[in-house]
């Protein structure tokens, strides 16, 4: 499969010139004002082009090999959180923030010049936006939910993961970088090792999760990060730390192949992207 002819430019276009006006506000923001526009604008750039990403992959993905597909991408996609980190705290260690934003911003802005040249020659089929089409499958997407089934659950579980990582996550550099005096520079070499550890983990995990079940991954990734931010509160240490982030790249090699392999086989194909949207 040709995957510049089939991507669907419909969603990720906008979503990628939504992201590089995000970095631009960020570079220029002159108060904390302005950084939320950055925000808002980075998070329209998510929410277009993630839900297209996802149902894309489940669509093309073999079957009986969906979460170890999902693994597959995710675990090439992952390169970008072991470069990144380094790259950034190698920055902000070395001169300032304001320079790996400005960093940050060139690279961004030449994916998005880089996507923009893929669809001038994408052949797949873009369908007229149709209100009608999108009022059925939000329908059809409650009575899934009303129905009390396996759709309801997952987003349940996946709520529940969002949250607990939401609640700590934004704090966790300012945690880690207080309480032993860790540079930035070492906050990414941490960052990457989660990175390292979690594409080393996400291939093998998908295909455990097509032989055993995705339940089982689930389960084992979910406890698995419950047990590294458990370790993280009773103990403060480098080495802790970077044990910390070890189990928590392995945790989330576990869970996200699973869910999204639960995901595309609970929901009918042509209302992946809507449930992703939603999720």
């Amino acid at each position: 499969m040709d995957f510049r002819r089939n991507w669907p430019a419909a969603p990720d276009c906008p979503g990628s010139a939504a992201g590089t006006i995000g970095y631009l506000c960020a570079l220029a923001a002159p108060s904390w004002e302005w950084v939320m526009v950055a925000v808002l604008f980075s998070e329209m750039s998510v929410s277009l082009v993630a839900p297209s990403y996802q149902a894309y992959i489940a669509e093309n993905a073999p079957e009986g090999k969906t979460a170890s597909t999902f693994g597959l991408v995710e675990a090439m996609f992952v390169l970008c959180m072991i470069i990144g980190p380094l790259l950034g705290g190698f920055l902000v260690h070395t001169f300032d923030y304001k320079t790996m934003v400005a960093a940050a911003t060139v690279i961004y802005a030449t994916a998005t010049l880089m996507r923009l040249a893929m669809a001038r020659h994408a052949t797949a089929p873009v369908r007229p936006l149709n209100p009608a089409a999108l009022v059925a499958d939000l329908r059809k997407i409650m009575l899934l939910f009303a129905g009390g089934g396996l759709l309801l659950w997952i987003f349940a579980v996946d709520g529940l993961i969002d949250a607990g990582m939401q609640l700590a996550l934004p704090f966790l550099p300012q945690y880690v970088t207080r309480l032993e005096n860790v540079n930035e520079a070492t906050y990414g070499i941490l960052s990457a090792l989660m990175a390292v550890i979690a594409m080393l983990v996400l291939i093998p995990a998908g295909r455990l999760s097509d032989r055993w079940g995705e339940h089982t991954s689930l389960a084992l990734g979910v406890s698995m990060m419950g047990l590294a931010w458990l370790i993280l509160a009773q103990f403060q240490a480098l080495p802790v730390f970077a044990l910390v982030f070890a189990t928590a790249g392995a945790a989330d090699a576990f869970i996200r192949p699973a869910l999204s392999s639960i995901i595309s086989q609970a929901v009918p194909k042509e209302s992946l992207g809507i449930v992703w949207g939603c999720s």
